[in-house]
């Protein structure tokens, strides 16, 4: 049992590895740039809740947060 637990888990690691390298996209896709824009308005109107925004959007909270972040990452990079 442990043999094929450890094989199955090599075989997962190799074709994942080959997929990356091929240029292939792994994980679930990313948010549309047009919604990600209308919820980073919304947030930043201070207008309109989370959950409102989850709603208008289909972005989940902890998502936003996340997209909020890399904004914020992105932006404090460009300034130095």
């Amino acid at each position: 049992m442990e043999l094929q637990s450890k094989f199955l888990s090599h075989s997962s690691t190799f074709t994942l590895q080959a997929a990356k390298q091929q240029g292939k996209s792994i994980g679930r896709p990313r948010k549309t740039d047009d919604n990600l824009q209308r919820a980073f308005q919304m947030y930043d109107s201070k207008k309109y809740t989370l959950y409102d925004i989850k709603e208008a959007t289909g972005i989940s909270k902890s998502t936003l947060y996340r997209y909020l972040d890399d904004r914020a990452r992105s932006l404090s990079e460009e300034n130095e």
